[in-house]
């Protein structure tokens, strides 16, 4: 009789799992105000949306954090390093990381 009168219906494909993503390797960080929820580098992130697809959770959305923070937010900018490379902040080299046939990455 429930299954006839209830108005939602939830599964795990319609939800959005918020990973943040930080510089380093190995780095899996809890975060001290949302327990449960980790800073993790692009390595660490990439083995969570494998888990994630495995969970058939619908999508994630990537939170980036910048090495380092100033006024002018040059963290969340292209920069050319000393070497000729491109380095970019955290969240532009991991999502395309986290795009698996089945999860998609909102990157805001």
């Amino acid at each position: 009789m429930r299954n006839l009168v209830r108005e939602t219906r939830l599964n795990p494909a319609q939800f959005v799992l918020p990973l943040f993503v930080c510089p380093g390797e190995g780095v899996k960080r809890e975060i001290s105000s949302m327990p449960l929820n980790y800073q993790m580098s692009i390595d660490e992130i990439v083995k969570e949306c494998a888990e994630v697809e495995a969970l058939g959770i619908g999508a994630v959305i990537l939170f980036g954090l910048p090495e380092t923070k100033d006024e002018m937010a040059t963290g969340a900018l292209v920069q050319v390093s000393t070497h000729g490379s491109d380095l970019y902040m955290p969240i532009a080299r991991a999502a395309p990381l986290c795009q698996h046939k089945n999860t998609r990455s909102l990157a805001p």
